[in-house]
């Protein structure tokens, strides 16, 4: 490899660097608003404190009576008429009816 070469990579190498501190240090130093987070977290702690609310309500009424069982549903299973088909074929009947069986007469 000759000192061009070595000196491009070098080049690239020193780039990537510079380009991943930047990056490095716009994350660590996002600041956020203190306000809007300070907001969010009363809205959650009220909400929260509605939650406890219902549940201590929940828990000091007495418990329902169970309802007495409903008798089980009678099924009642109808058939449907069975489907026939008829089908009539004239070619079977017209083989008996020639006389080919008895071509010797009657004597």
């Amino acid at each position: 490899m000759n000192r061009f070469h070595t000196a491009v990579i070098a080049l690239l190498l020193a780039v990537a660097g510079v380009a991943g501190t930047f990056a490095a240090v716009r994350t660590t130093s996002h600041t956020s608003n203190s306000t809007a987070i300070a907001a969010r977290t009363k809205q959650l702690d009220a909400f929260e404190a509605k939650l406890h609310a219902r549940l201590r309500a929940a828990e000091r009424r007495p418990a329902a009576a169970p309802q007495p069982a409903a008798p089980p549903e009678q099924v009642i299973v109808r058939r449907a008429a069975p489907i026939i088909v008829t089908t009539h074929s004239r070619h079977g009947e017209d083989e008996h009816e020639s006389g080919e069986g008895n071509e010797g007469g009657d004597d």
